[in-house]
C-alpha cells in the first residue's frame, strides 16, 4: 500500500513561514510533516488506506470540476472526524486537529492538483483576457494610486512581489495564503518603519498614538500598495 507523500524541504519551509516572514519566525507546533509521520504508523493504517484509495479513484478522472470538489470537501470532513477519533490523536488539542484538516487538504491536492486546476479552452480564454487586461494597466505608477513618496521603497516592494510570485510554487490553499500573508507582512512592516521615521521616533507605541490620526498605518495606506504589487 502506498503511503501519503512525505513533506518535502519546500513544504517544511512553508510550514516554517506560516509563523511569519523570515527565518527568525517562530515555528508552528504542528505541521504537515507531523501529520505524515503519524498517518504512516500502523495504528493509522485504515485511515491511510482510505485516503490513498480516494486519491487513486479521483486521479483516474480527466478533470475535477465543482461537483467533484464538493465530494473532496465532504471526504476531507469525514476523514478529519475519523482521524480525530484515532488513538494516535487522542488528547490532541484544537490546534493539532486544525492541522489535521489542513494536512488532509494538502495531501489530497498535492496529488490531484493537475486535475483540479486543469485549464480547458474556456479557462485558457479567460486567463488570456485577464492577462491582456492587466497588461493595459502597466502604465500605472505609484502616484496614480495615491501612494505617497514616504512609502516608496523599491527593494521592499520587490520583496513583497517575490512573496506573491511564490504562490505558483505551492499547491495547497493554505500554502498559497501564507505567501499572500507574508507579502502583507512585508508591506505592513514598510508602513510601520516609514511612519516611525515620519513621527521622528525609533518605535511607535500604538497605545500612545491611537489619538494621533495619521501616525499609525491604516487600510488607506496598505491597500494601494498591495494593489500595485
Amino acid at each position: 500500500m502506498k503511503t501519503p507523500p512525505s513533506a518535502s524541504r519546500k513544504e517544511r519551509d512553508r510550514d516554517r513561514d506560516a509563523g511569519g516572514s523570515g527565518s527568525s519566525s517562530k515555528a508552528p507546533r504542528y505541521t504537515y510533516h507531523n501529520f505524515i509521520d503519524k498517518i504512516r504508523k500502523p495504528q493509522a493504517k485504515a485511515q491511510a488506506r482510505k485516503l490513498n484509495q480516494f486519491v487513486k479513484r479521483h486521479m483516474s478522472l480527466p478533470t475535477i470540476g465543482e461537483q467533484e470538489m464538493r465530494v473532496i470537501h465532504r471526504f476531507i470532513n469525514e476523514m478529519h472526524a475519523g482521524v480525530a477519533h484515532n488513538m494516535l490523536w487522542k488528547g490532541a488539542d484544537e490546534q493539532e486537529l486544525d492541522n489535521v484538516f489542513e494536512s488532509l487538504e494538502k495531501c489530497i491536492l498535492m496529488k490531484l492538483y493537475p486535475k483540479v486546476f486543469y485549464a480547458g479552452p474556456a479557462e485558457e480564454a479567460a486567463d488570456l483576457a485577464l492577462e491582456r487586461q492587466i497588461f493595459t494597466h502597466q502604465f500605472l505608477k505609484p502616484e496614480n494610486l495615491d501612494i505617497t513618496k514616504t512609502f516608496h521603497d523599491q527593494p521592499v516592494w520587490e520583496l513583497a512581489q517575490r512573496e506573491l510570485k511564490r504562490m505558483n510554487q505551492y499547491k495547497s490553499p493554505r500554502d498559497k495564503i501564507v505567501c499572500l500573508l507574508n507579502c502583507c507582512k512585508v508591506i505592513l512592516n514598510l508602513l510601520k518603519v516609514a511612519k516611525e521615521k515620519a513621527a521622528g521616533a525609533e518605535t511607535i507605541d500604538p497605545e500612545k498614538l491611537k489619538k494621533k490620526p495619521g501616525l499609525l498605518p491604516s487600510a488607506d495606506d496598505f491597500l494601494p500598495i498591495l494593489i500595485y504589487m
